[in-house]
């Protein structure tokens, strides 16, 4: 299995890629795309941390959001490392509230942005549909349950 940093890279390349072939190969691959916006679909990262971390957040992850760590300096330098630091609606609320602590202190606007935008719209949204895929459960399971006619 590909680690989520192959999975990128390999998704990557294959967006540049396809930025570079002509014009009438772009059109007859992707023919409802607006190729004089296609920067536009470029990835980067939703913010960085003090310790130049890069968060990156996909919407409709169902709340996972990565860390990128920098890769090590010195004799061995190594690849950066991926890693989820919030897989549910809680522990994104909390990251979200940690960024927020980490960017008043540090004076970084756009990581205190990005967290509340965590904890004031993601965590809720995603806490919504949690309760929901549960109420659908347990209406599921009394439907089983009743007498069938």
């Amino acid at each position: 299995a590909l680690s989520l940093r192959q999975r990128a890279l390999i998704t990557w390349a294959l967006c540049e890629r396809l930025l570079q072939v002509d014009e009438d190969g772009r059109l007859a691959s992707f023919p409802n795309l607006d190729w004089d916006d296609a920067d536009a679909l470029r990835m980067f990262p939703a913010c960085y941390d003090s310790k130049q971390n890069a968060y990156w957040y996909f919407e409709g992850s169902n709340g996972i959001l990565f860390r990128e760590s920098r890769p090590r300096e010195g004799r061995r330098v190594g690849a950066p490392r991926f890693e989820a630091v919030a897989t549910t609606h809680e522990e994104l609320e909390e990251v979200g509230e940690e960024m927020i602590a980490e960017g008043k202190r540090k004076k970084l606007p756009k990581l205190v942005s990005f967290g509340k935008w965590l904890c004031e719209e993601e965590a809720p949204k995603l806490a919504s549909k949690a309760q929901a895929r549960e109420r659908a459960k347990s209406r599921q399971a009394m439907l089983e349950l009743m007498p069938r006619k």
